[in-house]
């Protein structure tokens, strides 16, 4: 099986942003799946203050949102230019609430596989349903940015078969089925470790006109 791992896979990979990053998604599922006595949390609570305060006491120029005509994948239309998908909250490594979803072609399939920590808990052992649809909503999204003009989710439909556990790998496959007029119609499902089918999912995406996309872009920066 040829498998092409996508650019924001490792995008800021090794980064001063992306060390922080994994430093505060260490401590939040610590702070999430353990009892930490409370000398122990004083302490962290004074080491992170100090860096906060450091931080807001600083002035800095505003990070960029600007849109790319090319994908980072070298086909159809993006969302974001430079190092912008470094910071998605889904799957940038450089943004503390990203489970870090990655991304591949796999012969002509967009694959994506996920393994969500206890940050991510919603029923016991299992990963909460709001976290499900966003990891699907971003997988349709990276399906459909193959395309020649820029498309936003027009409706999301998702039938949860199966609860998602916690702590273990999980595979999602997207495909566009076909596309009418400015209605692109996508399908997608998640799969677990022994391929038994926990979500599947439909979604149409609306096409926009890239001059108007590129317009909320500035005027929401």
């Amino acid at each position: 099986m040829l498998k092409k791992p996508f650019a924001i896979n490792t995008l800021l990979e090794g980064s001063v942003e992306h060390q922080i990053t994994d430093k505060l998604k260490l401590i939040n599922d610590l702070l999430v799946s353990h009892e930490v006595d409370e000398i122990t949390l004083r302490n962290i609570n004074t080491a992170m203050q100090q860096a906060a305060d450091h931080l807001q006491n600083k002035t800095f120029e505003k990070r960029q949102r600007t849109v790319a005509q090319q994908s980072l994948e070298g086909e159809g239309f993006d969302y974001g230019s430079g190092n912008s998908h470094a910071f998605r909250p889904i799957s940038g490594l450089c943004n503390v609430v990203s489970p870090r979803v990655q991304y591949f072609y796999e012969d002509d399939e967009l694959a994506a596989y996920v393994k969500f920590t206890s940050a991510y808990e919603g029923p016991p052992g299992f990963v909460h349903g709001g976290y499900v649809a966003a990891v699907m909503d971003e997988i349709f999204g990276f399906c459909q940015s193959k395309l020649d003009d820029p498309y936003m989710t027009g409706t999301l439909e998702l039938k949860y078969l199966m609860p998602v556990p916690l702590n273990q790998q999980l595979k999602m496959t997207s495909q566009v089925e076909r596309v009418e007029g400015r209605k692109a119609f996508l399908t997608a499902q998640m799969v677990d470790h022994n391929n038994k089918i926990l979500i599947e999912g439909k979604a149409i995406f609306i096409k926009i006109d890239p001059k108007l996309y590129a317009s909320f872009t500035q005027s929401n920066s």
